[in-house]
């Protein structure tokens, strides 16, 4: 009797099924292991969509005002407690802004995202952030300026440059495949650090 192994990738169950072993056997396992997985994913849609019908409409209003309030909390906690030590470390407010403080006001971000990715719902995991960004742009600078005049320094000028090409980097790296893949994750983190040492070299 020949031996075959069948070796599945998690994280895509039906795009990385490998197979060793004869042609014939093969094609019915992979045959059968994509059917298996198409039930799977029906049956755990079906669970979720139970379970939020379950859930009355009153009741997921007040676990998300529970936690929103948490995390805006945690987010002012963990701004405040940061800033006092960078502060006491002698850093500029430019540098607390770039990064503590816009790191505290986007953990709510992160979080959701996150947790939206791995339940499957990608339309919240990247709408929130293209969302969020351009709501902070327009919406609060715009009521920012009309209650007084900002400031804009030379310095910020590569700041908003870097906004725009990280805006671009989304866009190339899901315009191919309509989806944002690791490897275009690993870039945007690298991004991210070249740019935060160019701040603390600033």
């Amino acid at each position: 009797m020949s031996k075959h192994i069948v070796t599945i990738n998690k994280s895509s169950l039906q795009d990385s099924i490998k197979f060793e072993g004869c042609s014939e056997c093969q094609t019915s396992c992979q045959s059968a292991c994509k059917t298996s997985c198409t039930i799977g994913n029906l049956i755990c849609t079906e669970q979720e969509e139970a379970e939020a019908k379950d859930n009355p409409v009153w009741k997921c209003m007040l676990l998300m005002v529970i936690g929103g309030i948490l995390v805006v909390k945690g987010s002012d906690f963990a701004v405040s407690g940061a800033t006092e030590i960078a502060r006491y470390f002698g850093m500029s407010e430019r540098f607390i802004g770039l990064t503590i403080v816009a790191l505290g006001t986007s953990l709510p971000e992160l979080v959701t995202s996150v947790t939206a990715a791995r339940r499957g719902n990608t339309g919240i995991a990247i709408g929130n952030i293209v969302g969020s960004n351009i709501f902070n742009i327009l919406f609060v600078i715009g009521t920012t300026a009309l209650i007084c005049t900002v400031p804009f320094e030379s310095k910020f000028i590569i700041d908003t440059v870097i906004a725009v090409l990280c805006g671009a980097i989304l866009w190339v790296g899901t315009f191919r495949h309509k989806e944002l893949r690791k490897p275009c994750g690993v870039v945007m983190l690298l991004c991210y650090v070249a740019y935060f040492l160019y701040l603390c070299l600033v």
